[in-house]
C-alpha cells in the first residue's frame, strides 16, 4: 500500500510539473473496504477550496430528486406548469413551432430538451460565454442574462425529446424551478438542502454566499488562459456548476450520494439510465455520467464502470460500485479536461492492482 501511495502522489505532481495553470492540481482517493484514504496536492500550501465546475450539476440533480421524493414533483413534470412564459418564451421555438409545452425535468436533466448551450454554443458574433467569461471577466452574469444569451443569440439544437444535446442553459430552468418551489434563492437552498445536513463547512457559491468556516479564497481556475477564480464572470455557472469546494467535502457529498443519504433509491436509480452518449467512452443519465473506461482502449478492458461527473476545469468526481472507490480529481484549467482523465484511470488501474 505504501509503494502504491507514493507512485499516486508521483502521478499528481507529475502531472502538474511546470504547468502553471494546474498548480492547483490534486487528487482523493477514498475506499472504505480497502482501508483508503488518500489526498494529494501539488501545491499543499495553497488554498484548500477550488472551482468544481460542472461537478455542480449533481448538487442541482440532487435538489430536483428531493423535491420528486417529496412528492412535489415527479421526472415527467411539464416544466411550463412551473416556469412563466415570460422564462421560457423563444428557448424551444423551430421553425415558427413554440415547443416549450413539451419540455419535461426528465429532459432538463437528460439534456434531451432541445434547450441550446449558453456556455459551450457559438452565439450569432461567434462566441460563447465560455470565452466572455476570460474576455469580461468582471462581468457578472445572472440567470435571466444566461437565458437571454441563449433566446437571442442561438438556436435550439432540436425539438425537446428528438435528440441529446449537452445544455447549460436547461441546467439554468432547473434552478430557477428549485428557487420558485422553495421560494428563495438557490444557494439558500443548497445550504438548507444539502450542505448543513452534511456538514458540508467549506462549500459554497462564490459571489452569491461565503463557505460556513475559513476561507473564501479558492485555487486558480483557467479559462481559455486567463485565471478567473476571484473574478465575477465566474458566476457564469450558477445552477450548472458555480460552487466552489474541497476534496474533503466532495467526499462527503459523494459517499451520501451514492450511499442513500439523499435520495430515495428508486430516484437514484431512474437517474441511472444512461441512454445517450456524451463523448467517447461517456453515457448521460438524468443528471449523472458513467465512464465505461474499458471502452476506451482495449488495454484498459477489465476496468470498472464509474458514476459521477466531469467538469471543464479538469474537476472529476466519481465513483465505483465495484471496487468501492471515490475519486475527486481536479487540475485547475479548461486546457487540462483530458489530462484529468488520464490521472483519474491512471490511478484507478494502480489502485486495481492492489
Amino acid at each position: 500500500m505504501a509503494d502504491a501511495k507514493d507512485r499516486i502522489t508521483k502521478a499528481v505532481r507529475k502531472t502538474a510539473l511546470g504547468k502553471a495553470d494546474r498548480s492547483g492540481s490534486s487528487i482523493l482517493v477514498h475506499s472504505d473496504r480497502r482501508n483508503l484514504h488518500l489526498l494529494v496536492r501539488a501545491d499543499a500550501s495553497g488554498p484548500d477550496a477550488f472551482h468544481i465546475a460542472s461537478v455542480g450539476k449533481l448538487f442541482t440533480t440532487v435538489l430536483i430528486g428531493k423535491l420528486i421524493d417529496a412528492g412535489i414533483l415527479d421526472f415527467d413534470t411539464p416544466v411550463s406548469g412551473l416556469l412563466s412564459r415570460e422564462i421560457l418564451d423563444g428557448l424551444f421555438i423551430i421553425d415558427g413551432t413554440d415547443y416549450q409545452n413539451e419540455v419535461t425535468l426528465r429532459m432538463l436533466l437528460g439534456h434531451t430538451s432541445g434547450a441550446a448551450d449558453y456556455y459551450g454554443d457559438k452565439g450569432k458574433d461567434g462566441r460563447t460565454v465560455a470565452e466572455l467569461i476570460a474576455i469580461e471577466p468582471d462581468k457578472a452574469w445572472y440567470p435571466e442574462e444566461l437565458l437571454d444569451f441563449s433566446r437571442k443569440n442561438q438556436k435550439p439544437a432540436g425539438r425537446p425529446g428528438e435528440k441529446y444535446h449537452y445544455s447549460d442553459s436547461g441546467f439554468i430552468l432547473l434552478g430557477l424551478i428549485i428557487e420558485k418551489i422553495h421560494s428563495m434563492p438557490l444557494h439558500e437552498v443548497l445550504t438548507q438542502e444539502i450542505l448543513k445536513p452534511l456538514e458540508m463547512e467549506r462549500t459554497w457559491m462564490p459571489f452569491r454566499s461565503s463557505p460556513a468556516r475559513g476561507s473564501a479564497v479558492i485555487r486558480p481556475a483557467w479559462i481559455r488562459g486567463v485565471n478567473v477564480a476571484a473574478s465575477p464572470s465566474i458566476t457564469a455557472d450558477w445552477a450548472g456548476g458555480g460552487i466552489a469546494s474541497t476534496e474533503e467535502d466532495l467526499l462527503i457529498f459523494s459517499k451520501a450520494l451514492w450511499e442513500g443519504d439523499l435520495l430515495a433509491n428508486a430516484t437514484r436509480e431512474e437517474m441511472l439510465h444512461f441512454d445517450h452518449k456524451f463523448h467517447r467512452a461517456i453515457y448521460y443519465g438524468l443528471g449523472v455520467m458513467e465512464y465505461r473506461i474499458d471502452e476506451i482502449s482495449f488495454f484498459l478492458r477489465g476496468f470498472p464502470d464509474i458514476i459521477g461527473h466531469m467538469g471543464i476545469l479538469g474537476t472529476l468526481v466519481f465513483y465505483s460500485p465495484d471496487e468501492d472507490l471515490h475519486m475527486i480529481v481536479t487540475l485547475g484549467s479548461d486546457r487540462a479536461t483530458v489530462k484529468s482523465v488520464q490521472l483519474m484511470i491512471n490511478i484507478l488501474g494502480k489502485i486495481i492492482k492492489l
